[in-house]
């Protein structure tokens, strides 16, 4: 099975990320889930996005990339990064960069802004909300090209909606339990097909 770490939002690691990490466990896959806030969390809606933000820049994005860095320096390089939002710039920036990465899968977040290539054998999945006002809606397509020219598998999912982190089942007034179902057998039939090699991948 994967061995998968988990990067949380500018919300912070919230209850969603667990349930995230214990779906993925009851399916047999490896599964961490550090802690980029060392602690701090925040709820949704305008004013938690505020603070949230607020936290990542009063530490730095830098200093956050540091931080995962160092949480995955004792781990295999055979990892599968997935991101929600904040998060998925970080498992992009990983799956790029760290030696060995066998996948990444991006929530409302990462995509390509200019043209640093994706590694050969590093397939990537994006999901987003069709009308996330957090999401570029062409960085998640501009890097799914990018990926693909490289010669990795590559998938874009739109969702119906304007809803940000919509699979996080502690923030009801966007949590949408029909398309989180659905985004889950998704990423779900992501891993098992990295795993029997129908996708291929450097790991």
């Amino acid at each position: 099975m994967a061995e998968v770490v988990i990067f949380h939002s500018a919300l912070g690691r919230r209850p969603g990320v667990f349930d995230a990490a214990r779906r993925l466990r009851d399916q047999g896959h490896t599964v961490h889930t550090p802690d980029l806030y060392e602690g701090v969390s925040f709820d949704g809606g305008p004013g938690g996005y505020d603070a949230g933000v607020l936290r990542m820049e009063e530490i730095g994005w830098t200093t956050i990339v540091d931080r995962a860095w160092s949480c995955v320096e004792e781990l295999p390089g055979e990892l599968v990064y997935l991101g929600f939002s904040m998060g998925a710039g970080i498992a992009q920036e990983l799956a790029i960069h760290r030696p060995g990465a066998r996948g990444a899968v991006l929530i409302g977040g990462g995509g390509a802004y200019d043209d640093e290539p994706w590694p050969l054998g590093v397939p990537v999945d994006a999901h987003h909300m069709v009308d996330d006002p957090w999401v570029d809606e062409f960085a998640p397509v501009r890097l799914a090209r990018l990926a693909a020219r490289a010669g990795s598998c590559s998938s874009v999912y739109l969702y119906p909606g304007d809803q940000h982190l919509f699979t996080d089942p502690d923030l009801p007034e966007e949590y949408d339990h029909g398309l989180t179902e659905l985004v889950w057998r998704r990423v779900m039939r992501f891993l098992i097909r990295l795993e029997a090699g129908y996708i291929p991948s450097r790991g």
